[in-house]
């Protein structure tokens, strides 16, 4: 493969297909697909070899990228940085100009905290909206992210203890489909999985008030699934439906929050996202707060104590000896080389990857590749 020459859009298309697409999640694989295909190809006037482009070919290139949206530089450059990082890698270029390509970036919305004033008009004028007035309630006083509250089902309520259990969310995806180097987009898929981290699967207490919407919202989901029969058996386990009788859409819960806030008068950048920061920002002896943040913030200052890294994690660090263990199979096996690098768990071993030709030069690295692979 290291003797194949690729022009710059050809190997762009290869990395994509072959090395990038396999080993990463729906979501990244759309936008980078519509940048390369919708964005990059476009705007390429002439292609060259890729051991031939240089930093002010790319920054000519990103450039004409920009005109597109605001992310569209930022996007262009991460795709361009990452396949680079690979041609390295698989020595179809020595050197890899990125690194001298100006930065893009793009100003990202403010978050936005309401006052005490603006929270009251804020939830006088949720109010007036039934089927989002008991989602604004979960995302403002629990916290709860936008697919953690569409999945919900009344069984997760506990009345005898006031808690709510999160162990699932609702989800959708984009698809989008390759014609002749021209990403199509053929609509989303909606679907439910797993919380979005292992921390996220969690108990909250949560205000009464949180009962007695939901005991308002079981009367008008009834009504709504009896008109819609066809809805009835799929979607009656479900709290948040819309008045067709289907699960609310996640867009369904953004706008409304963006035109409950125009409504009262709050003009700045606002979803449904939004509602869990101003959550965060409560104060740590409200009601509202969950039982397991409480004991998770005790046993990050438990760890501070003894010294030790409080800094959240879903998996275990290995050990030394492991570590240059993994290095050396990778080293013998590209696609576990992909796979770590593709893995956001496993984003501190990229450095130890893509450095490991100095560590062959380190005496301890000798020892450890002789001592565990049984070879020179």
């Amino acid at each position: 493969m290291t003797d194949i020459k690729y022009t710059f859009l050809e190997y762009l298309d290869y990395w994509y297909q072959s090395i990038y697409s396999p080993y990463v999640g729906e979501s990244r694989r759309c936008v980078y697909a519509w940048a390369l295909y919708n964005i990059i190809y476009p705007s390429v006037i002439q292609d060259v070899l890729l051991n031939k482009i240089t930093a002010n070919y790319i920054n000519e290139l990103l450039d004409r990228c920009k005109d597109y949206c605001l992310s569209a530089a930022p996007v262009s450059k991460g795709l361009i940085r990452i396949a680079l990082h690979d041609a390295e890698i698989d020595r179809y270029i020595t050197y890899n100009p990125i690194r001298e390509v100006k930065n893009y970036t793009w100003k990202k919305p403010i978050i936005t905290i309401f006052s005490k004033e603006q929270m009251k008009k804020f939830l006088a004028a949720a109010y007036h909206y039934d089927n989002l007035y008991l989602e604004i309630l979960l995302g403002l006083f629990c916290g709860l992210r936008n697919g953690e509250v569409r999945g919900l089902k009344y069984e997760d309520f506990d009345y005898e203890n006031q808690t709510i259990t999160i162990s699932r969310q609702r989800c959708s995806s984009t698809k989008i489909r390759v014609v002749k180097s021209k990403a199509v987009y053929e609509g989303r898929e909606r679907y439910f999985s797993a919380p979005k981290t292992p921390n996220s699967y969690r108990t909250l207490k949560v205000p009464e008030i949180i009962f007695q919407e939901l005991d308002r919202r079981k009367n008008i989901n009834q009504h709504i699934l009896a008109s819609q029969p066809d809805k009835k058996a799929e979607n009656s386990e479900y709290v948040s439906i819309s008045t067709l009788g289907n699960i609310s859409a996640d867009i369904t819960l953004t706008e409304g929050v963006k035109k409950i806030a125009k409504q009262a008068s709050i003009f700045e950048h606002v979803t449904f996202h939004s509602l869990r920061h101003i959550f965060i920002c409560v104060d740590p002896s409200a009601s509202a707060v969950s039982f397991d943040k409480r004991v998770r913030k005790k046993e990050r200052q438990d760890s501070i104590k003894k010294g030790e890294s409080c800094k959240k994690s879903s998996f275990t660090m290995p050990n030394p000896s492991e570590i240059a263990k993994l290095l050396l199979y990778c080293q013998k096996e590209r696609q576990a080389r992909r796979m770590l690098f593709y893995t956001k768990e496993s984003i501190w071993i990229r450095h130890i990857l893509f450095y490991s030709k100095y560590a062959q030069k380190n005496k301890k690295f000798r020892t450890c590749k002789k001592a565990f692979l049984g070879f020179t």
